[in-house]
Formats: structure tokens, sequence, C-alpha cells
């Protein structure tokens, strides 16, 4: 069982998904190299010979791989006679026993959803034995993360905010950084159905809830326990596609629920997630305090209980500052540094703003705006040598510092040389990075200044 032929491979992974995979969402993985090119003939040969479909079953629990190649290669001589090209179609609804087909009326879709027998003897009897398969499909649940994202960013669905720490972001230790997996570019990791048209909101929102327990599926301790087993060493392409579906799942949550709870739910898991990929790894550390930051983000930004939710807020921000203990002296320092500033920043405004802060910390407008522009010229400061360098669109982050720093001035009425230049650059900035609520901000504040 340990060398499974191509075919069950395919079978397998299929039944790695317990939401199921559409017909179109193993066209994908086809197109991707992940499953056969004639996925569809061997499906078929399955469903409708019970004699084979029998077989297949039998054959894992025999693990009889010398029967299932004398099957293959019946099934390639029936295919070398030419037979007519499989529809989506030609998949009829019915349920077998260790596969389900339904057919969703609403997208006219075909669904393949492994039945709980198979899903059950998998973790069973295969959990050592399908590596490989595992990484295929957190790859692709990697992918559709992205896919799903991204079109939500295109449609202008969802608008980046100013704290905006989530996998939306797409600059600094936000980005997925193809220098952590030089073998695996970013291009790589996208669904390439997703990039069609007739993609709106509600239908983006129906994809993420048929697939939400494939998604939930990643966050899984034991899942991750053995991938990482397998990869003692922790692979760079194991913890990418992790690092991915840690971060953007509870986003995707964010952005499609609409639910800061639910959001904050998966965070959770992901902290846990980020727990297990060892402690002692700077790449684990920021992922565990990206997480953090997608929390605060959460907490300050909730409509409802602001004072519990502020001091949650509070809470995370103690443990994110004892993260960034840990991570001095690495690449990733200032970076870190400059996000957790801008978000103390906002952090102290909006607890003013909410009227959550301790009076006897900061008792007046003067004494939090003078905090809030602290933070903000230490994020600056420790941020300027960097930006010589241009790293993954670090000026991004410098945009929102100008944007936020003209939110807590005190003197309304001054306007320094600096603040407008900053304001200038920060126009193209934001032009260029595409983020039309943030440049449309900036905006409307560099024309405020201007007609005063």
């Amino acid at each position: 069982m340990k060398n499974l032929p191509e075919v069950y491979d395919f079978l397998v992974l299929v039944c790695l998904f317990p939401a199921g995979l559409s017909y179109q969402d193993l066209e994908e993985l086809s197109a991707q190299n992940k499953i056969p090119s004639k996925w569809k003939e061997t499906l078929l040969d399955f469903l409708r010979n019970k004699a084979i479909s029998n077989q297949f079953q039998y054959e894992l629990i025999e693990t009889d791989s010398n029967a299932s190649s004398d099957k293959r290669e019946r099934s390639d001589s029936k295919e070398a006679k030419g037979a007519k090209k499989i529809e989506r179609s030609d998949f009829k609804p019915d349920n077998y026993i260790w596969i389900n087909i339904t057919k969703d009326s609403t997208d006219n879709e075909i669904w393949f959803t492994p039945t709980q027998f198979i899903i059950k003897y998998i973790e069973k009897y295969l959990a050592e034995n399908i590596f490989d398969q595992t990484i295929k499909k957190f790859e692709y649940m990697a992918a559709l993360t992205i896919g799903l994202i991204e079109k939500i960013k295109h449609n202008h669905d969802y608008l980046e905010k100013l704290l905006e720490s989530s996998a939306v972001s797409n600059y600094g230790i936000w980005r997925v950084s193809e220098d952590q997996d030089p073998g695996y570019q970013t291009h790589q990791l996208r669904a390439k159905y997703l990039t069609g048209h007739g993609w709106d909101f509600e239908k983006l929102k129906r994809l993420f809830a048929r697939h939400e327990p494939n998604f939930l599926s990643c966050l899984e301790t034991k899942t991750i326990d053995f991938i990482m087993e397998k990869q003692p060493m922790g692979s760079h392409h194991a913890r990418t596609i992790i690092e991915i579906v840690c971060l953007g799942i509870p986003t995707l949550c964010k952005l499609v629920t609409l639910k800061e709870s639910a959001a904050m739910e998966v965070a959770r898991k992901a902290e846990q997630i980020a727990s297990h990929l060892g402690e002692n790894e700077v790449r684990t550390r920021v992922l565990k305090l990206k997480i953090g930051l997608f929390l605060v983000a959460l907490y300050l930004g909730c409509k409802s209980d602001k004072d519990k939710n502020f001091q949650l807020a509070k809470i995370e921000l103690r443990l994110i500052q004892q993260i960034q203990e840990k991570i001095r002296g690495s690449d990733y320092e200032e970076k870190v540094a400059c996000e957790i500033c801008l978000t103390k920043a906002l952090y102290y405004y909006r607890g003013f703003k909410n009227k959550c802060l301790n009076s006897k910390e900061l008792s007046n407008k003067f004494l939090v705006y003078r905090e809030c522009n602290r933070e903000l010229e230490k994020a600056e400061s420790l941020l300027s040598p960097k930006l010589k360098e241009n790293v993954n669109n670090l000026r991004v982050l410098k945009a929102k510092i100008t944007l936020a720093q003209n939110k807590v001035r005190w003197d309304k009425m001054n306007f320094p040389k600096k603040i407008l230049d900053d304001m200038k650059e920060s126009l193209t900035i934001f032009k260029n990075y595409g983020s039309l609520k943030l440049f449309m901000k900036i905006e409307y504040e560099y024309a405020s200044i201007r007609l005063e």
C-alpha cells in the first residue's frame, strides 16, 4: 500500500476532501497534474462497473497492488479503442458505497463526495501512507484560498482597510514570499477557473460554503503533526502551504461570512496549528504573530461588545509583544516592529474614540494623539532604511503610516510640507497597489488640505 498505483492515488486523494470535490475542481486538479489527465474515464469505469468498484474497496483492504496493476492495464486498453469524449452530464447523481454523486441545481455543478465509510477507513488504515496525497490536498486548498481572496478583491466585494492584518494585504510580512520556497513560485498557487468571468459575490459565497469542511479539515492538528513528522526538518514547501491556509482560511471567514465571531474561532484554530510547526522556528513565530495581529484587527473592528473586545485586543497585543521579543535579530525584526507600531497607534486611537481606554493611562485627547504619533514616528524611523531596498513593496506600509499620521494629527490647521509630500507620494503608492479604499481616503484627505 506504500506504493499505490496512480489510479488509487487519485481515488484516495478525492476521498481526503470531506466535503467532496466538484467536476470543476477535478478539472483543475488535472490541469495542475495532481490527478491523471484521464480522470473522467477512470472514474466512470469505477462507477459503471460494480465489479471494479468493489475491487477498489477490496484492494484497499487487501493491499493487492498486482491486481490493481492488471485492472489498470484493462482500463487503458479500453481507452485505446477510442471512447466518446466524456462530459459533465455523463456523471449521474447516485450513491455508491465509497462515493456519492450529487448535482447542485443552483450552479448546475456535479459534486463527488466520499462516504463516511471510506473517510473513516482511510483515517484508520491508510493515514501513514498518504503523505503525497495530503500535500496535494493542501496545495489545492491553498490555491483555492488565494484564488477566492483575489477574486473578492478584484470584484471590489471587499476593500482593504487601514488596519488590514490579513491575507488581503500583499506587502511586507503579509505577502507569500517566494524566497521562503524558491521551488514553488506563488503564481502556481492559483485556482485558474476562478480567473474567469461570472463570479459575483453570491457565487463566491456558495463556493466557500460548499468547500468550508475542506478548508476546516486543513486546520486539524493531527494532520499538521503528520506532515511535520514526515518532514521533520520542516520543508520550505510544506511550511509555505500550511502558512497560507493558516492565515488565508480565517481571512476568508472574515470576508465571506461577514461575522467576526466565525473568523475569530477559525483564527484560534490556526493559532493552535502554528504551535505545532516548531516553537523555535522564526517563521513559526512570525506566523503566530500575524494571526495575533489578525485577531487584534477583528477585536478593534467589532461593532458590538466594544469594551469586551477592546480588552481582548489589549491581551492579544501583549502576547504579540512577547513573540516580538523572540524574533529580534532576524530578517523580520524591523518589518514586524513597524506593523506592531501601526497597530498600537490605531489601538489607542480607536480605544479613545470608542471610550474604551483606561482614563488613568491616557486621560485626554492630547495624550492619546501624542502616544499615537510616537508609535507612528517609531514605525517610520524603523521603515526608512528598508524602503531603499523596496522589499515586497514596503512602500505600502509607509503609505499606511502616512494615512494614520494624518488621522491622529492634533493640529488640523498647520500642515508641514513633509506631510503634504508624503500624502502626495501615498496617492501614487495606493493607486499602483490597487487599494481603492485607501486611495480614495488619502485622495480625500489630500484634496481637503489643498483646498484650505
